[in-house]
């Protein structure tokens, strides 16, 4: 029995302030937005991305915070924690790991 494709986007400030959400709930199933990064970071189009996916009706979102694995996790988790406040239906959280030095115990 074959999987049925699901696409998906992943965005940032990187792809611009003004994303047409409407057109992209068009073409994809899933988004996930940017939120944070370290302790201190919030990508500045993160509010507007989560509100605009929401309401182009993108069923399946999730919110990212970049790892920076220098910094405590308990740190960064309160800093994403703060910024995006409580989950609305629909959303989950990713962590986006891509600097080297993050390791996982595995049991």
């Amino acid at each position: 029995m074959s999987t049925p494709r699901r696409d998906a986007i992943d965005v940032s400030r990187w792809q611009g302030q003004n994303i047409d959400w409407p057109t992209v709930a068009r073409h994809v199933d899933t988004a996930a937005v940017k939120a944070t990064q370290g302790n201190f970071g919030t990508d500045k189009a993160f509010m507007r991305n989560r509100a605009g996916m929401a309401a182009a009706g993108i069923h399946c979102r999730f919110l990212y915070h970049w790892l920076s694995p220098a910094i405590s996790a308990k740190a960064q988790a309160g800093h994403f924690l703060r910024i995006v406040g409580g989950l609305a239906p629909g959303e989950g959280v990713l962590l986006d790991v891509e600097e080297p030095g993050v390791t996982a115990k595995l049991a």
